[in-house]
């Protein structure tokens, strides 16, 4: 159910951001994201994250929030999002990629 929602979403607006939900909404392509809030602590960094990598915006002020989701995302928005969510999956499958051979050399280096 869960996942239907995020397919028939235009873009999500989040009041947190954990891991496991950003790499659900770039897979299901939902976004770009809208984060209102984020909790204290261990959020800061996926705040950042997404900021960084050009999936979202934060946006903490209910008013510019509003102007925002009135004026809509332009489909060039859209499409950034897209293209960047599909750099941030490429990047994930290369690095999973080379763990085999980390582990292999982080076990040699120890074995030695």
């Amino acid at each position: 159910m869960y996942a239907l929602i995020q397919y028939s979403c235009d873009f999500p607006i989040l009041g947190g951001i954990a891991p496991a939900t950003l790499n659900e909404l770039v897979e299901s392509e939902c976004g770009p994201l809208l984060v209102f809030r984020t909790r204290p602590g261990q959020e800061l960094p996926h705040r950042a994250f997404i900021e960084e990598k050009g999936l979202g915006r934060y946006v903490p002020d209910k008013d510019r929030l509003m102007e925002i989701l009135q004026a809509g995302l332009s489909p060039e928005a859209k499409q950034r999002f897209l293209d960047r969510g599909r750099a941030f999956r490429d990047d994930q499958a290369r690095r999973a990629a080379e763990l085999p051979s980390l582990v292999k050399s982080l076990y040699e280096s120890t074995h030695k």
